[in-house]
């Protein structure tokens, strides 16, 4: 049998929807999550089905993550129902699991914590997205600064190991000065070993889409903040996340080296290596809606995952013999422009690299045959 050590849990719920947000997400209505419980004791059915019938069990988890939607909305009652819920269905956690939980900084998770600690949670990912009010306000978010720095003191005293989340590109940033670099450093201040930076990509109904910084703002947002935090020591080991060493988000790390993971939650997603089996819970109920690849769907997916990460990629993996001296022509002068380095055999991106990443896989896909 193949083992899984790694389970993702999609928590839905939200105080309310960020004006940015187009992940699927419900309106919390009351502290009554007996639905959810339901959907989840049923899901996990399903999902035990799913996974006998592929030859696939759950080892000891490595890593485990609770992501949302706002799943420090879900308290002492989610932490409860977890305990026994893992414990009925035989998941249990290895010595040395990463167990991550999602936090808004709204939601006064410091009245919860040692009971998601005595689940076995040990790793918080703290949800900021700017230390400034008024880019909180434009984004929706139910915290301010006050609240959200309240918290990460609470973690940096506590010697709590978390991560924090900030946003690029937002909304008059460019107009109004927004200065990345004084909210990074605020944010070191309190010790976080994780920092993830993404880039707002709102959709079509997002309320201040004419005032998206233009494409060069960001990227030199992007490239100053990657700096800085690099010259404090964090590690850019993936398009949008640095970590300072020994502190890479191990569950992350599970998807971008292409290996097993498990999902249940409404529209999370799991994928049975070996099998190429990747399935997808339905909104309408807890039905999962499996996806075949094919070994070229696989190996195109793996290139493309590995590339995301410091790790980078060995062409001979990928590329047919006969093309890999255009390969290479065409790594030349990417690495002229700054794009790549070469490692041992292996293509690895810089920071810039990153920021142009899709147009350099369409180079790639559109001029070199693979496999």
């Amino acid at each position: 049998m193949n083992k899984i050590q790694s389970l993702y849990i999609h928590f839905p719920f939200c105080i309310r929807k960020c004006s940015y947000c187009d992940f699927h997400s419900l309106k919390k209505a009351d502290d009554d999550w007996s639905w959810y419980h339901e959907y989840l004791e049923s899901s996990m059915r399903s999902h035990q089905s799913l996974l006998d019938k592929n030859s696939y069990t759950f080892g000891e988890l490595k890593t485990f993550y609770i992501g949302g939607g706002t799943p420090s909305l879900w308290g002492r009652k989610g932490a409860d129902f977890l305990s026994v819920f893992l414990k009925n269905w035989n998941i249990n956690f290895s010595s040395d699991i990463e167990a991550t939980l999602e936090i808004n900084p709204a939601t006064d998770f410091e009245k919860d914590q040692k009971r998601w600690e005595d689940v076995g949670i040990n790793r918080f990912s703290v949800g900021v997205q700017s230390v400034n009010d008024d880019y909180l306000k434009l984004l929706g978010r139910v915290h301010d600064q006050k609240t959200a720095l309240k918290l990460l003191d609470g973690f940096s005293s506590g010697n709590v190991n978390f991560s924090v989340d900030l946003m690029l590109g937002l909304p008059f940033s460019k107009d109004g000065k927004r200065n990345i670099l004084l909210e990074l450093e605020k944010i070191l201040d309190y010790g976080p070993e994780h920092i993830s930076l993404y880039i707002l990509t709102p959709p079509s109904n997002f309320p201040y889409s004419d005032q998206i910084p233009d494409e060069k703002w960001i990227q030199d947002e992007y490239l100053r903040a990657s700096d800085y935090l690099r010259e404090q020591g964090f590690i850019h080991y993936e398009v949008s996340n640095f970590a300072r060493k020994g502190s890479k988000s191990k569950h992350n790390m599970t998807y971008w080296d292409f290996n097993s993971y498990a999902a249940i939650g409404p529209s999370a997603c799991g994928f049975l290596k070996d099998k190429r089996l990747r399935y997808k819970w339905s909104l309408r109920g807890p039905e999962i809606e499996p996806e075949s690849l094919t070994v070229e769907q696989v190996k195109l997916e793996e290139f493309y995952l590995a590339l995301r990460t410091d790790k980078g990629v060995d062409p001979c993996r990928f590329i047919n013999d006969a093309e890999m001296k255009k390969f290479y022509e065409i790594c030349n002068r990417w690495e002229k422009r700054g794009l790549i380095k070469i490692e041992s055999c292996r293509v690895v991106l810089t920071t810039r690299g990153y920021l142009v990443m899709d147009s350099l896989l369409d180079e790639v896909f559109s001029r070199i045959k693979m496999f």
